[in-house]
């Protein structure tokens, strides 16, 4: 999963203190990717990301798969401090802000899924369940 995730997010991610992750490590464990697209001015976004970190706390330190889920957060965010602020709420790395032009297309994302979906090869060996209270 490593070169493929290289190529769709490219080499490095940042996280809230600003350290680079790198991308092949990231790939080498996970079973299942991520991909949160949001705003920090958005209120709904906010409210989701609320949700999220309490999911992805729990779920990390839970979990007997939980070297197997990341999340990415890809920023619509046109203003780096806000951005950084946001991400500081955030347990995930990032797309760097200097990179949030390189957004993924969502039309790829789901030929993907479809692909994983119809192919033995890809397989999710447990459920995840994220709901809103």
């Amino acid at each position: 999963m490593s070169e493929f995730l290289v190529n769709l997010l490219g080499e490095r991610l940042v996280n809230a203190e600003k350290a680079e992750v790198d991308v092949h490590s990231l790939g080498s464990k996970l079973s299942l990717l991520g991909l949160y697209f949001g705003c920090s001015l958005n209120g709904p976004c906010k409210q989701f990301n609320a949700s999220l970190c309490e999911f992805y706390s729990k779920f990390k330190k839970s979990s007997e798969h939980k070297d197997k889920l990341e999340i990415v957060f890809i920023s619509s965010d046109q203003d780096q401090k806000q951005w950084q602020d946001f991400l500081q709420e955030m347990q995930w790395p990032a797309l760097p802000f200097k990179d949030r032009h390189k957004k993924i297309c969502p039309c790829v994302l789901v030929s993907i899924l479809v692909h994983c979906i119809s192919s033995s090869s890809c397989s999710m060996p447990w459920h995840v369940s994220l709901t809103s209270k």
